[in-house]
């Protein structure tokens, strides 16, 4: 191998040494350590602020959805004339 070639593969090396200290450090823990979990959070599961449960809000969007789409098509059949 000439010269130029191993002292490209050396300034690639360093690059990447280089690339993953600065991540390591942006991230604050270096490549080695372990990464720690966060601690977890106990889950809530509010009422919604209407209709007492989330079964009656989902059953309300969907009423509301099939509303909306017979009126479009009302419409449509009725000024397509």
């Amino acid at each position: 191998m000439s010269t130029l070639a191993v002292s490209f593969q050396l300034v690639q090396r360093r690059d990447h040494r280089d690339t993953v200290s600065l991540l390591a450090r942006y991230a604050g823990s270096l490549p080695n350590e372990q990464h720690r979990e966060p601690p977890e959070r106990p889950v809530t599961d509010e009422p919604p602020p209407f209709l007492g449960t989330w079964s009656h809000v989902y059953i309300a969007v969907i009423c509301y959805l099939a509303v909306l789409i017979a009126l479009f098509y009302w419409f449509g059949r009725i000024f397509s004339a």
